[in-house]
């Protein structure tokens, strides 16, 4: 996720995260608000190319290579290889190998996150509409705060909400606004919203789009949560209990959702932005995953350790007896400085080097050769490339294209989820009259079953438009 949908992140250490018990400010009120809570600028990647951070990509790069037993295995042989005496080869012949493994890999996986550098400033860099200074302004999305007044029009970032949002007016009558979830629930049907309802009792006057600036009060809500389905909250727009009217979710505008259906511009003041929003707040922190590929060659590199520990014990056994026979039959061995005990413990060392070549090297480096040419030939598959949107396969990281396709258990809450909706139109009738030509592909079974044929009397070679099929002489 896609992200996509993505693991959103507070840019800057200056602004405040606290936990909040509950969450109150001033409507329009930029100069606090923007100090107070923070920002909306967004981090989805998983680096840092700033050397003291703890996310520098260096470090956590290597601190995820070294997850691979195969790595940490010859990080041990290139360390026996540089005490001198022990090593039967040279000193880097195991190190310049490890060390370009570590690079070519290091180089791959930054590659892929200066690409999520570049979507976050994407996105970050996108403009919405705010009333500010009394005036509307183009602003970009990392600069709204808390309690702005936002205007999200349809020809805009495709109508996608930058924040969490109080809904206050609707381009469409009675205030109702249709909104398309999909990247929260994956349910593409719309949902109907409602703008918020204030006391009619009330002297505060209602929100005019035309003058937002006489838009005035204060909010007391919940603290920011997971819970996509539910908010509660208290706008004061005055001093009598009149003026005092409760917020609910049927008029919150959630981040990642966008407009839909006729709604083609709406206005919503801002509640929680970036990482406090509740699209963000149910986001889990970036992790190394692991393929199950590569979690079986973890576990065949144990077992190709163990058996040569094993060939190293009972080799250096008999390094040891063979040393003790040999002093005793040749002269020029000096037997007072040799210890057959020592010399089968230093034996060890020296062939683990030896049979190091069991576990092969290139292997790891074969992998991500291999992951990386994959990546690429998907990118470029014109099987999986959607037409009608212009949209080609983007594979964002190579690290799990060996999971693609393996699919052992599919949970499903009805048979919709499994089915795809057509209409095409063929016919109508006005009054007693039917008017078109032609059969559906159901119609055609229906018919096959009952023993009848249905022949498609259209005339061959007329141009009929995708789903509209409708056609009479």
């Amino acid at each position: 996720g896609g992200g996509g949908v993505m693991n959103e992140k507070l840019l800057g250490g200056s602004k405040k995260n606290h936990v909040e018990a509950e969450r109150a400010f001033t409507v329009q009120n930029y100069e606090v608000n923007h100090k107070q809570y923070c920002g909306n600028e967004i981090q989805t990647s998983k680096y840092s190319f700033i050397p003291l951070s703890p996310r520098f990509v260096l470090w956590k790069n290597l601190w995820e290579q070294f997850h691979r037993y195969a790595n940490c295995y010859f990080l041990v042989v290139a360390t026996l290889q540089m005490i001198p005496g022990l090593s039967p080869t040279g000193k880097f012949t195991t190190l310049i190998p490890l060390s370009n493994v570590l690079f070519v890999t290091f180089l791959k996986d930054a590659y892929e996150d200066y690409k999520r550098h570049k979507r976050d400033r994407e996105v970050n860099n996108q403009t919405v509409k705010a009333f500010r200074n009394k005036q509307w302004q183009e602003i970009k999305w990392a600069d709204i705060a808390v309690g702005e007044i936002l205007e999200i029009s349809r020809d805009v970032s495709s109508g996608e909400f930058p924040a969490d949002l109080i809904l206050l007016w609707s381009s469409e009558d009675q205030g109702l606004c249709h909104v398309e979830t999909s990247n929260l629930d994956g349910e593409t049907n719309l949902k109907l919203k409602k703008t918020h309802f204030e006391n009619p009792k009330s002297r505060a006057p209602v929100f005019d789009p035309n003058r937002p600036d006489a838009y005035t009060g204060s909010l007391s809500c919940e603290a920011p949560n997971k819970d996509l389905y539910k908010f509660e909250g208290k706008l004061v727009r005055g001093d009598r209990p009149e003026d005092i009217s409760a917020v609910n979710f049927d008029s919150i505008l959630l981040r990642g959702a966008k407009l839909g259906g006729s709604t083609k511009r709406v206005m919503g003041m801002v509640v929680y932005t970036g990482v406090q929003s509740k699209l963000m707040m149910n986001q889990q922190d970036s992790r190394h995953k692991i393929s199950n590929l590569e979690a079986m060659t973890n576990k065949q590199i144990i077992l190709i350790l163990l058996m040569q520990v094993s060939l190293c014990s009972v080799s250096a056994v008999g390094l040891g007896l063979s040393t003790s026979d040999f002093a005793d039959h040749w002269y020029y061995i000096d037997s007072a400085h040799l210890s057959p005990g020592l010399t089968a413990l230093l034996g060890v060392g020296t062939f683990i080097i030896l049979f190091n070549n069991l576990i092969p090297i290139s292997l790891y480096v074969t992998m991500e050769t291999v992951k990386i040419i994959q990546a690429q030939l998907m990118n470029s598959d014109l099987s999986i490339y959607h037409v009608e949107s212009d949209t080609p396969c983007e594979a964002r990281t190579s690290s799990l294209n060996e999971e693609l396709g393996q699919v052992q258990f599919i949970f499903s809450d009805k048979t919709g989820t499994l089915t795809c909706n057509i209409m095409d139109f063929l016919k109508f009738s006005v009054g007693t009259t039917a008017y078109g030509t032609g059969t559906t592909e159901i119609g055609r079974a229906a018919a096959l079953r009952e023993g009848k044929v249905l022949v498609d009397d259209r005339p061959k070679g007329i141009k009929l438009q995708k789903g509209f099929y409708f056609y009479d002489d």
